[in-house]
C-alpha cells in the first residue's frame, strides 16, 4: 500500500512540474482526457391529439401540432418519490 501511495504521489508530482512548465499542454491533455463525463440527455416530446389524448414520445408530434419539450438527464430520476417517502 505504501509503494502505491508513493507512486501515485511520483506521478503527481511530475505532472505538477509538467504543468508549471507547459500549463497550456497540460490544460489540453486534461480536456482531451475525458475524466469529467457528462449525461446523456433525452428530449420529450408531449402533445394532445384532436381526441384530447395526451401523447409523450421521443418523435416530434406531426407537423402543425402544438407541443412541450423536456429535456432528462439520464442521472436524474423523473419518477415521484412513493407516499410513504414524501414529506408533508
Amino acid at each position: 500500500m505504501k509503494i502505491l501511495a508513493f507512486l501515485l504521489l511520483i506521478a503527481a508530482l511530475l505532472f505538477g512540474t509538467y504543468y508549471y512548465f507547459q500549463p497550456k499542454q497540460a490544460r489540453d491533455l486534461l480536456r482531451d482526457a475525458d475524466l469529467i463525463t457528462t449525461p446523456e440527455v433525452t428530449r420529450v416530446y408531449k402533445w394532445q391529439d384532436k381526441e384530447g389524448n395526451w401523447h409523450v414520445s421521443d418523435q416530434p408530434p406531426p407537423e402543425g401540432t402544438s407541443f412541450e419539450t423536456r429535456d432528462y438527464r439520464s442521472d436524474e430520476n423523473v419518477l415521484p418519490l412513493p407516499p410513504q417517502l414524501q414529506s408533508e
